[in-house]
């Protein structure tokens, strides 16, 4: 049986058993790419230039945690790009940090108060002794920083409306997403063409379980 095919962009060392119950299944065939070429990816580039990847090549893109590493105006490039990829059907699912829930966290404890704790890559084991804090989510993960990865600075940042505005602005007619206030997160569903609200409100309750 032919599989769907989708792009997991800024995967960094993940892969699709990190993605969500939908994709990390036999139906569907993962190809990635990243900024960082360590990562051995299939693409290696910036999602705001996929020349590399011809038009209407995938069924759908997952990008978690990347589009606040763009300017706004690069964001918009990237959206015009995932938009060019994708499958008339196709679709993006994007989940990013939630400006409104992180400032408000920043408001009660302050900007360098632990939100959360990191897990063991391999493990998936909370490590006690790596946190993030608001000024984590705003501006970048300090000890990525520290090291070098400057990639992993954030240039920009999105509430819901302004990030479904982003991708309704650039041609995709039908937008959800939903605001996770215990993981400090939006996650959005965009698809390229038309969709009832009750199937695309399904699919994106089914990538969240």
């Amino acid at each position: 049986m032919k599989k769907n095919k989708f792009l997991h962009v800024g995967c960094g060392l993940k892969r699709k058993d990190t993605t969500t119950p939908v994709f990390n299944t036999d139906e569907w065939e993962e190809f990635t790419i990243d900024i960082d070429p360590s990562c051995k990816t299939d693409f290696i580039g910036s999602m705001t230039n996929l020349s590399m990847i011809e038009d209407e090549t995938f069924d759908a893109i997952y990008s978690s945690h990347n589009i606040e590493h763009l300017y706004i105006h690069e964001a918009l490039v990237a959206v015009k790009e995932f938009n060019r990829v994708l499958k008339k059907t196709g679709y993006v699912m994007i989940i990013c940090p939630d400006l409104i829930t992180t400032c408000e966290e920043i408001i009660k404890k302050g900007p360098y108060a632990p939100l959360y704790y990191t897990k063991d890559f391999k493990t998936g084991e909370l490590k006690k002794d790596s946190y993030v804090s608001g000024i984590d989510i705003l501006y970048g993960w300090r000890p990525a920083l520290q090291n070098g990865n400057y990639f992993m600075a954030h240039k920009s940042g999105y509430d819901e409306k302004a990030l479904i505005s982003l991708f309704t602005k650039n041609n995709f007619k039908n937008v959800w997403s939903t605001t996770r206030k215990k993981f400090f997160d939006i996650q959005l569903i965009a698809f390229k063409g038309d969709v009832k609200k009750e199937i695309g409100e399904n699919l994106l309750r089914k990538h969240l379980v």
